[in-house]
Formats: C-alpha cells, structure tokens, sequence
C-alpha cells in the first residue's frame, strides 16, 4: 500500500482530491441550506470530501487489479 502522499502524484489521485473538493463544497451548501450553523456545514464538508476521495480511490485501485479479459494472451499453451 502507497503512502497517502502518493494519491496526489497520480492523475487518478489527484482526479479523486478534485472531485473530493467538489463533493466536499456541495456538502456545505446543501448543510447551510438546511439551516445548520457554519461549523456543522465545515463538518459535512468534510466529511462528504472523505468519503467521496475514499470511494474513488477504492474505484481506482479495482481497476488495476484485476485485467481485462481483452487483454489476456491468445497464443497457444506448451501442452497443446
């Protein structure tokens, strides 16, 4: 497992922190539009920038680990 600096050297890690900054400031509006104070709204903020930086990162580590069926060999075995 990488250190956490590393997410932010890739393209898809530093895709995730972007995408974590927009889910993170629609978390806030959508706290202060329901009316709850300013430090709740940091709350979901934050939050809403974790969890979405944490499911991209699960996403983009699935697709590197396994390969896609397109991409196996097709040249015949040593047995046949």
């Amino acid at each position: 497992m990488g250190s956490l600096f590393h997410l932010v050297q890739t393209l898809p890690g530093m895709l995730a922190v972007v995408v974590g900054a927009v889910g993170g400031s629609i978390g806030a509006l959508s706290a202060l539009l329901l009316g709850v104070p300013p430090l709740g709204a940091i709350t979901a903020a934050v939050v809403a920038f974790v969890i979405v930086v944490a499911a991209m990162s699960i996403s983009n580590r699935r697709s590197v680990e396994t390969v896609a069926p397109s991409l196996m060999p097709r040249f015949p075995s040593l047995r046949e």
